[in-house]
C-alpha cells in the first residue's frame, strides 16, 4: 500500500510523466466529433477551440436522425426491482440502462443507421466495469452470423 502511495500508481502513465515533468502537448483543438459533444470534455483542456471542418461541414451540424439532441444520456433508477447494484466488487451493472441500450440500438436500425462497429463504440458507459451493457449488446445486436463464427473458431483452437 506504500508503494501504490508513493509510486502514484492510481495515476495514469501520462499523468505520472507529466509530474515528472516530462514535455507534453496539451490538445487546444479537436476536429472528431460536435461542438456539442465537445463540451463535454472541454473543462479537461486549457482552451480547446473546434476545427473549422467540425463547424463548417454539414453532418456536424445537425442532430442524427430520430433524436432532438446530438447526445442522449440514460439513467435508468429502478429496472425489475433493481436499479445499479453491484454484485461483486468493483462489478457495476444496471441491467435496465443495458436493456434500454439495446431497445435503442434496435430502433436506430428500423430508422435506417448501417450496423457497424463505429455505431457500437459510440454507446458509452460511463462506470467502471459495466459489463451489463457490453454482454447485453453483444448477446442482443451483434450479428448471429459473427457470434456463430467466433463459437466455432474457439472450438476449433
Amino acid at each position: 500500500m506504500a508503494l501504490q502511495k508513493y509510486a502514484h500508481l492510481d495515476q495514469s502513465l501520462f499523468t505520472r510523466l507529466v509530474r515528472l515533468q516530462v514535455p507534453a502537448i496539451q490538445l487546444d483543438a479537436q476536429g472528431r466529433c460536435r461542438p456539442a459533444l465537445a463540451e463535454l470534455f472541454n473543462w479537461r483542456y486549457k482552451s480547446l477551440r473546434n476545427l473549422e471542418s467540425v463547424v463548417a461541414q454539414r453532418e456536424f451540424q445537425h442532430a442524427n436522425a430520430g433524436f432532438a439532441f446530438d447526445y442522449q444520456m440514460i439513467n435508468v433508477e429502478d429496472y425489475n426491482g433493481f436499479g445499479e447494484h453491484e454484485p461483486t466488487p468493483h462489478f457495476y451493472q444496471n441491467l435496465g440502462e443495458a436493456e434500454y441500450i439495446v431497445a435503442l440500438y434496435m430502433w436506430m436500425r428500423l430508422l435506417g443507421y448501417v450496423p457497424s462497429r463505429r455505431l457500437l463504440a459510440c454507446m458509452l458507459a460511463c462506470l467502471h466495469g459495466s459489463h451489463a451493457q457490453r454482454d447485453a449488446v453483444s448477446v442482443a445486436i451483434l450479428p448471429r452470423r459473427s457470434r456463430s463464427s467466433r463459437r466455432t473458431t474457439a472450438r476449433s483452437t
